[in-house]
């Protein structure tokens, strides 16, 4: 039956309530919007990292950024790095946010795999040096906000920055800062009982007897999924078959050294069966090791993570360092409901699904969904099963892509030295979708997307081999060898200017103090 929304009510807060109802207050002002929150159930508070998407939800929202950065201890994000990614040794490599510079190129992103070809001992983070302008910044841990556009438009300040925050506060400063002044209510309390139909959800009742209808209600109640897993038993797929990944222990950690330690990206390090994220914000880093109970018992995975935190892996060494912190154990469900928006209940957030942590996407999935749920209401008067089809397919086939996305890390990596990555790599029998990523990667000696080209030459992939340069020896090919050598020349004085250009900027550390913290 199609139904008109006028009312809106969401269970759960933290993050993903708070995101969603700032969203809808800002594109419905007239309409009902209610937050039902808990007193009670903890907030999971490690989603602390973003990717650059969340520029464009914050300026949708109007937010002030430095109102939100100063409120939430954040500090900006240029990109991730990894570290012994591609082999149990191997250097970082970097995913910058932005586009890559293309101009004065032969054959655009495979110019690199020429070059590469020609000399096989250029480092593979070589590549990203070549194409992406503020690449300099992450090993000088210089922050340059391009305010003269001198980069632009491969390095856009209002389009490819990022930023980690204390993921709690922010839900806190939303709600108190955003949402609640511009007409959102607020109720305390824990859920009772759910009232309903053949057509869904009427009401909410909470422990005390308040009873709360609506026509739209929006599960933010992160892996209990109240409404859609458990009241509708909406069934879930598991992805635990290509990410193993289910565990992890979380911790902060103080600074030792904070202008060298507070980095402008997240840092992931493979480890013996996980891998371990460090998140630096501006009172401290967030840092969490991801790992399979599957190959390794909790207590174990927990002395390998002091381990890593005692050891040279940290920007700043310090072998006594995990022994003052606390650690917080963390239980991880890799998949998706098969639906997210089902009768009148939609779920945002861990309630519709999840993928690891690896590449930030968290709280990216949970503004991108609510936006085209926004859309999808704005677009007609009344619901049909047509806009919820629609929703679902768009959506659970965006999760399920970032799902692979995730899994290219693993599958394209060349580690074989602990077995659960002798398992990813050289055991695990993947799937018709997942055995065809590289197609969505490469295809014809050409990558699909700059995004993926990045995790996959970091991680040893190529498109152009040295006996490709040979039949082009053989053949005498010599004009497009020149042309080659002509723009290899051209991007290498491009480089060295972009290198100045960062040199001359501050430190994150000073940026930050100066300009958002204004600390003297």
């Amino acid at each position: 039956m199609a139904y008109k929304i006028n009312n809106v009510v969401i269970l759960g807060g933290g993050s993903a309530g708070w995101m969603t109802a700032s969203t809808f207050i800002k594109a419905f002002p007239n309409k009902n919007i209610t937050v039902v929150e808990s007193s009670s159930i903890p907030k999971v508070g490690v989603g602390e990292s973003t990717v650059q998407d969340i520029s464009s939800w914050l300026n949708y929202l109007n937010i002030d950024y430095k109102d939100f950065m100063s409120h939430t201890n954040g500090a900006y994000k240029l990109g991730l790095g990894f570290t012994n990614f591609k082999t149990s040794n191997s250097p970082t490599f970097y995913y910058p946010f932005g586009s890559p510079d293309l101009t004065d190129t032969v054959f655009g992103i495979n110019d690199w795999h020429f070059k590469k070809a020609l000399d096989p001992n250029i480092l593979d983070s070589d590549y990203v040096k070549h194409y992406y302008p503020q690449t300099h910044g992450f090993e000088t841990n210089k922050l340059f906000i391009d305010e003269e556009k001198l980069f632009y438009p491969y390095y856009r300040t209002d389009r490819d920055i990022a930023y980690q925050f204390d993921a709690s506060l922010f839900g806190d400063w939303l709600a108190n800062k955003y949402a609640i002044p511009k007409g959102v209510k607020r109720i305390i309390g824990n859920l009772g009982r759910i009232n309903g139909t053949e057509e869904g959800i009427t009401s909410l009742v909470l422990e005390d007897g308040t009873e709360i209808f609506g026509d739209l209600f929006i599960d933010c109640t992160g892996f209990r999924s109240l409404l859609l897993g458990q009241y509708l038993n909406e069934p879930f797929t598991s992805l635990k078959d290509v990410l193993p990944n289910n565990k992890a222990w979380a911790t902060q950690v103080p600074y030792n050294n904070k202008e060298k330690e507070l980095k402008t990206y997240t840092n992931c390090t493979g480890e013996k069966n996980g891998w371990v994220w460090n998140i630096p914000l501006w009172n401290r880093m967030g840092s969490g090791y991801v790992f399979s109970d599957e190959f390794v018992d909790d207590e174990t995975a927990l002395q390998e993570y002091k381990n890593h935190l005692d050891s040279h892996n940290m920007v700043f060494y310090d072998p006594n360092r995990s022994k003052s912190l606390e650690f917080k154990k963390i239980e991880i469900r890799n998949g998706y409901h098969e639906r997210f928006w089902v009768k009148n209940v939609c779920a945002i957030g861990l309630s519709n699904g999840f993928i690891e942590p690896l590449e930030s996407t968290g709280l990216m999935m949970i503004h991108q969904f609510v936006r085209d749920l926004v859309s999808t209401i704005q677009n007609r008067e009344y619901i049909t099963r047509f806009d919820i089809d629609s929703f679902n397919k768009n959506n659970v086939e965006t999760l399920k892509g970032i799902s692979k996305f995730v899994a290219m890390h693993y599958q394209f990596s060349q580690r074989d030295d602990t077995p659960y990555w002798k398992k990813l790599t050289m055991e695990k029998e993947y799937s018709n979708d997942y055995f065809d990523l590289s197609k969505q990667v490469y295809h014809n000696r050409e990558f699909y997307s700059p995004i993926w080209a990045c995790i996959a030459v970091g991680l040893g992939y190529r498109t152009i081999t040295p006996i490709i340069i040979q039949e082009l020896n053989f053949s005498k090919d010599f004009n497009l060898l020149n042309s080659l050598n002509n723009a290899f020349t051209i991007r290498n004085n491009k480089r060295k200017m972009w290198e100045e250009v960062i040199d001359k900027a501050p430190t994150h550390y000073e940026y930050l103090k100066k300009n958002i913290y204004n600390e003297n």
